[in-house]
């Protein structure tokens, strides 16, 4: 697949995986728009590959999403969303059964 010229927008891209795929994703010659919530990663990770677009927002965040899309429409579009961000919250059961385990609430309620 010839990625050159071609777009791409990879979520949590200024650091750690996501910011190797960046690397990865310039090397073949694609255009790059990376997003993150830390604002100095973000510099960090544009200072290191000038030719990136980065773009301050939260995956998790409606308002952010919507921001985000408007944005990402007013540059093009993009042709390949890579979608590295995390979700930074403990799980809620560790695989144990317990009241936020969705099932267990079906086969208390007999349903």
């Amino acid at each position: 697949m010839n990625l050159k010229g071609k777009t791409v927008l990879v979520t949590g891209g200024a650091s750690g995986i996501g910011l190797e795929a960046v690397k990865q994703f310039l090397s073949i010659g694609a255009n790059v728009i990376i997003t993150g919530r830390n604002q100095v990663k973000l510099d960090a990770a544009k200072n290191k590959y000038p030719a990136i677009t980065a773009i301050q927002s939260d995956a998790g965040n409606k308002a952010d999403a919507q921001s985000l899309f408007n944005k990402v429409k007013e540059l093009g579009g993009i042709d390949i969303l890579y979608n590295n961000a995390a979700v930074l919250v403990p799980p809620s059961n560790l695989g144990v059964a317990n009241e936020k385990h969705i099932g267990r609430r079906w086969i208390r309620n007999g349903s």
